[in-house]
């Protein structure tokens, strides 16, 4: 991953850029992404801020890359051909509390 094109997929993540992105998801849970802060989740993330800039340009593009990291999984489970109507409800439960079945 770079900081030019931090939503694309990977298949190896370093552990710093793991760190950051699990601290970023939390934070922007907990304050909204406009409240969240560059230094908040770098503190957080148990990193320094160039660190956090070296795997992410900026707010908008580590955002990014959590929702595309959500949609992935997300659609590669919906594509699996075995699909099991329990594990989607499983992994989805608000979904699973508004569909009709």
């Amino acid at each position: 991953m770079t900081a030019s094109d931090p939503a694309a997929p990977t298949t190896a993540r370093s552990p710093k850029a793991e760190q950051v992105l699990e601290a970023a998801s939390s934070i922007f849970c907990e304050q909204g992404y406009g409240s969240a802060s560059m230094d908040a989740i770098a503190r957080q993330a148990g990193v320094s801020k160039a660190t956090l800039y070296a795997h992410f340009a900026g707010k908008d593009q580590l955002f990014a890359a959590i929702v595309g990291a959500a949609c992935r999984s997300h659609s590669q489970t919906l594509a699996a051909p075995d699909i099991d109507r329990l594990e989607v409800r499983r992994r989805w439960p608000r979904s699973a509390a508004t569909s009709s079945s």
